[in-house]
């Protein structure tokens, strides 16, 4: 009934552009969309989308296909783990495309019935199969935080660190090597308040990642390589706190900048804007 109340909402706006309808499926994510495995719900749905679309041919409304977000791939650790989410989300799209073409087929004419498209979306998934044939029965891949990665991807095993392309230059505060931590102008503003957990240490809750800095790197590509024991484990709203080895805080004094690549990568990459900074080479480089 919502769902229908939705559709009439944009006839009544004198919406005259097409609107595009895609059919929400949850595949076991869990958060939204018609359960994978409710057959008359999905065919119930596209059937009075396309009636509203017959209705009210002036309104531009297309039934466009089914859409899903795999968000249950980021419990995944390794790629196997990861391929595997892939291949039953696939096959669960798949089979709901083909019950929405039936439901469709049943009240209209063979040349009546719309393409029904699948557009599948997680960047775990998206980045871990790389077989073209794992996909040939997708039309549309959204993966959220391609274009950037973050620790959450690097762990779960979605990306290299050489492929992380979202960090945060934060300043130190204050070191407190007795209790083995700096403060960092580096808080749930700026990081927000996803966190995420190694595979060897699932319990322990990571805000970010200290990178290294780029004289003590031996790979020179990317923002240089993490120190997976300097971790931020606690944010506040501007502050955050680093936990890490004596050595490492001995190197640091209020006023040093660190770079830190966040758990999650979108938030971050939405607030800080600002384009780019300088590295000590003098070298540009992207802020986030």
């Amino acid at each position: 009934e919502e769902k229908s109340k939705a559709g009439s909402a944009v006839v009544s706006a004198g919406v005259h552009n097409q609107v595009r309808v895609w059919i929400k499926v949850d595949v076991g994510y869990g958060r939204a969309g018609v359960p994978y495995e409710h057959t008359a719900e999905l065919q119930s749905l596209a059937c009075r989308t396309q009636q509203l679309s017959e209705a009210h041919p002036r309104a531009g409304i297309a039934l466009w296909g089914v859409l899903t977000h795999a968000g249950h791939s980021y419990a995944c650790y390794g790629r196997e783990a990861i391929a595997a989410v892939q291949r039953e989300t696939v096959g669960r799209m798949v089979r709901a495309a083909e019950e929405v073409r039936s439901a469709l087929s049943a009240r209209d004419s063979a040349e009546g019935v719309p393409t029904i498209r699948v557009s599948y979306g997680d960047t775990p998934t998206c980045s871990a199969v790389t077989d073209p044939s794992a996909w040939a029965a997708v039309d549309e891949l959204r993966p959220g935080n391609f274009q950037y990665y973050d620790l959450m991807q690097c762990w779960h095993g979605a990306c290299s660190e050489q492929q992380l392309a979202c960090a945060v230059l934060a300043p130190v505060l204050s070191v407190q090597r007795e209790r083995g931590r700096a403060l960092l102008l580096c808080g749930a503003v700026h990081m927000s308040k996803d966190s995420t957990a190694h595979e060897a240490d699932k319990h322990a809750n990571t805000f970010g990642v200290m990178v290294a800095r780029r004289e003590e790197c031996a790979d020179p590509r990317g923002f240089g390589e993490l120190c997976e024991e300097a971790r931020l484990v606690r944010v506040s709203q501007e502050h955050g706190i680093l936990h890490a080895p004596r050595p490492l805080l001995d190197k640091l004094v209020p006023g040093d900048m660190v770079l830190v690549v966040p758990a999650h990568s979108c938030l971050t990459a939405d607030v800080l804007r600002t384009p780019t900074f300088a590295i000590g080479s003098g070298e540009e480089m992207p802020r986030v």
